[in-house]
């Protein structure tokens, strides 16, 4: 019963869900994504996670987060990020590959 739940809220947001990441600049949609598919991401200026989501330079992500987090889209705790609407982040699980 809360599968169909989440699903169907899912599904009802796909086309703004869509449109979001469309308006997110390149760079910046890159580390979200990563962000996404980490689900809590640590050390995203590291080597094993730009390498691991074949990301940037450590400045390209570094502008790209103070951009993610300037539309707070991503927070921050102690170094873990994560996308701020965890509807968004499972959307961008189940759909982006």
């Amino acid at each position: 019963m809360v599968d169909g739940a989440v699903t169907y809220i899912l599904d009802m947001f796909t086309e703004t869900y869509v449109d979001l990441l469309d308006r997110i600049p390149e760079k910046q949609r890159e580390v979200f994504i990563a962000i996404a598919r980490e689900g809590q991401a640590k050390a995203i200026t590291g080597k094993a996670f730009i390498k691991k989501y074949h990301l940037q330079t450590v400045s390209v992500i570094t502008a790209a987060i103070r951009g993610l987090l300037e539309k707070d889209l991503i927070t921050v705790d102690k170094g873990v990020y994560t996308i701020y609407d965890p509807f968004f982040a499972l959307w961008l699980q189940r759909n982006i590959t």
